[in-house]
Parts: structure tokens; sequence; C-alpha cells
């Protein structure tokens, strides 16, 4: 059985140019003489990154707004959050709501589609727009195909019909946050195309070499093949190269080609 090379491939649009074939020895030698530093921070990296993933997702919703002017539904909706132990402001018009977003930062919002002092729908809009904007679930007695469709078009996570259950609420809260929960692991497992601090780190000539070749190619449209033994930190340095690229906005997408039949590949 013919062994395939281990090799990570990062497409980054076209083929690849003379600067990268000329720079191609030099890279792994770069690539495989600094692998126990990348290594090494790789594996202490990932730790600390388990147990931060752990701690920031482990309590989804720190806040709840309840804008309801209904007294009977928004002691309802009241009683069973603090029943699951969630912290819960209220509010009974859009005024009060507004003051309160401003002050404070919530993590679900439930919103009334119908308020005496505005719609809830165009409220829902301001809030989708805020930098960092709560879950929203809209709610309403005068429920129709076309406020629906609208208000999930705006934005609201999830819509509910009065008069409903508790029960009803539970399973709307578990999706809220088991979505939450992957919001937040999402965004930590991220790499933010804003921070400045690199990936690959180290003083050693070779791992400066290493850096200046990623600095050089990662802006082009070339095509990149990283070449190494296990464990080397291709895939470091593939993210290296997606962090400083012009597509760092764009999702990174994993591949293991190893898993994949050759006929399937040529296909």
């Amino acid at each position: 059985m013919r062994r395939r090379p281990n090799a990570l491939a990062l497409r980054t649009g076209a083929i690849l140019d003379p600067c990268v074939r000329a720079a191609n020895s030099e890279f792994n030698i770069c690539l495989n003489y600094a692998a126990q530093h990348v290594y090494v921070r790789s594996l202490a990296s990932a730790r600390f990154r388990a147990d931060e993933i752990f701690f920031r997702t482990a309590m989804s919703f720190e806040k709840i707004l309840i804008v309801e002017d209904e007294l009977v539904v928004r002691n309802l909706l009241q009683s069973i959050f603090q029943r699951h132990k969630l912290p819960v402001a209220t509010a009974t018009n859009l005024a009060e709501a507004a003051s309160q977003l401003e002050r404070e930062q919530f993590d679900l919002l439930l919103l009334d589609l119908h308020l005496p002092d505005g719609d809830g729908q165009k409220f829902l809009e301001r809030v989708m727009a805020m930098p960092e904007r709560p879950l929203v679930i809209m709610v309403t007695g005068y429920g129709t195909i076309e406020s629906a469709v609208g208000c999930m078009r705006a934005g609201a996570f999830d819509y509910v019909l009065k008069p409903f259950t508790p029960s009803q609420i539970d399973i709307i809260l578990k999706k809220a946050q088991s979505y939450r929960q992957l919001l937040n692991v999402n965004r930590l497992l991220s790499d933010d195309p804003d921070d400045e601090e690199a990936l690959l780190v180290g003083r050693s000539p070779a791992m400066t070499r290493l850096r200046q070749l990623v600095e050089r190619v990662a802006p082009t449209d070339a095509t990149v093949l990283i070449t190494g033994e296990s464990g080397t930190g291709k895939e470091m340095v593939a993210r290296e190269f997606y962090r400083r690229s012009p597509r760092r906005t764009n999702p990174f997408i994993k591949v293991n080609c190893a898993a994949v039949s050759e006929t399937l590949i040529e296909s």
C-alpha cells in the first residue's frame, strides 16, 4: 500500500508562485527545526484553552431581560427563570427596556411584539444593531405567519405565542443555552484577525526565518504546501497563514486528506 505524504495543503486561490517554490526547502528546514517550540506551546495552549472554554461556557446566561406589559405573563416568565436560578430584570415598555440595555449587558431578551409605547419588531431591529446584542425571543398573543417571518428575518432567535406553558419556555431556554454555548466556544476557538499575538513564538534564527516566510507569502494568492513530520506544527503554521491572509474573515476549514480515498479526491 502506497504511503501518502504527511502534508497539509492550504488553498489560497492560485498556483504556487516562484518566490514560494524558491523558499520551499528553507521553509521545511525552519519548520522541522522549530517543531519542539511549536509543539510545547501547542500543548500548553490546548490545556489553557480547554479550561477557558469550560469556565466561560458553563454559565451561558448571566442576565435576562423580560419586556412585557402584562403583569401575569411577566411574573410567570420571571418565576420560570428564577426557578433555573437565572438573574432576571423586567421592563413594562420599550422606553424602560432601552434604558436598561444602555446601562447593562444582557444575554437573553424576551420581547413582547405589541407594547403600549411602540412596536416590538422595530425595537428588535434596534437591538440587532447593537455590537453586543442578546439573543431575542419574541412573545405575542396576536401571532401571524407574516409577523413571525418578519421577526425571524430581523434576527429573533425564536417566536412564542401566548398562552404558553412553562415546559414550552423550558425547551426554548435549553435551545437558547445550547446555541449560546456554541457561539462562546466558536468565539474562543476562532482566531481573532485583529489579535496581534502571533501563533508562532520563539527567538531562534529558524523561527525568525519561518515567520518572515509566512509574512511574505500570506498576503498573496499562492497555493501553499506545508510538509513535515507528525507533530511539527504544520496546522499551527497553516493557521498563521490564515490569520495573516486577506481571507482571515472567512472560515478556516480543515480536511483530513488521509481519511479520504484517492478516487474520491480525484473526482
